[in-house]
């Protein structure tokens, strides 16, 4: 098992704090040599144009206050992720959209690590796996949530 990855894709960022902690492990390791690919739908209604927001209140208040009346961003928006992660802004790229879409168009033949934690029916996880075996077969990881 590959212990030091250097390129990093995360299927599924939700609300960033994984991928600023592989982020933050990933500089520990190799500086700023490094590159962490994450893709996520942030999804959008069609209707208002605005990100649907998943139906998960802060188990932390103070998180929920700070998000809400401090900094006033939804915490699942591409701009949130995308400042959690501003220290790592040159190691970074965040594609936004269906991972069925997104995968096929980046080249995984240097990632090493992959984590799958998008979509969870059936159709979008095999998708996912068939997407990134160019990843095994180059000696790379993929570890699956859920």
């Amino acid at each position: 098992m590959l212990s030091k990855p250097k390129k990093f894709l995360e299927i599924g960022i939700f609300q960033g704090v994984t991928a600023r902690n592989i982020c933050e492990l990933l500089y520990k390791i190799h500086d700023n040599n490094f590159k962490y690919i994450g893709i996520d739908k942030f999804d959008l209604d069609e209707k208002t144009n605005n990100e649907i927001i998943p139906s998960n209140n802060f188990k932390n208040p103070l998180k929920q206050f700070y998000y809400q009346y401090i900094i006033k961003e939804n915490p699942y928006s591409l701009k949130s992720v995308k400042n959690l992660l501003k220290k790592f802004d040159k190691n970074i790229d965040i594609f936004k959209g269906d991972s069925k879409v997104v995968l096929p168009k980046i080249d995984l033949s240097d990632i090493n690590y992959v984590f799958v934690d998008g979509g969870h029916s059936y159709d979008t996880v095999i998708n996912d796996l068939i997407n990134c075996k160019v990843v095994v077969e180059n000696n790379g990881v993929i570890l699956c949530d859920d």
